[in-house]
């Protein structure tokens, strides 16, 4: 049954908004976040999901939430806000986990690999 909601989009979105204000306040934030691979194959696994509420710039920020607006509620009226969360999660630490195989040094932020996990579902 389709319902038209948007309450996990815009909870997503909520969290994704607090993690940038905290990101803004404090910086170092995105060091401790951040997907490192070396830092998640130490055991850090947190690191799959923390990127996808921290971003690298206001622009990057706001083309990820305007993606997120545009697709998740059509998600939601398929799947339900439930399954909408755990595809947004499961999408984004396996972008993140694949990143870890294309991009060895360097961090990385962003909620990219989720968003385009929505966009596979729908």
């Amino acid at each position: 049954q389709r319902r038209s909601n948007r309450e996990m989009t815009n909870a997503i979105t909520g969290v994704t908004v607090a993690g940038g204000l905290a990101q803004i306040k404090w910086p170092q934030l995105t060091n401790l976040g951040a997907k490192h691979t070396s830092s998640i194959m130490a055991g850090q696994w947190w690191r799959l999901f923390t990127p996808l509420v921290l971003h690298g710039s206001p622009l990057h920020f706001a083309c990820n939430m305007f993606s997120l607006q545009s697709v998740g509620p059509a998600l939601e009226s398929w799947y339900g806000p439930e399954r909408t969360l755990g595809v947004y999660l499961v999408a984004g630490a396996c972008g993140n986990l694949a990143s870890c195989y294309a991009h060895m040094h360097g961090l990385s932020v962003g909620a990219s690999g989720a968003i385009a996990g929505l966009v596979g579902a729908l």
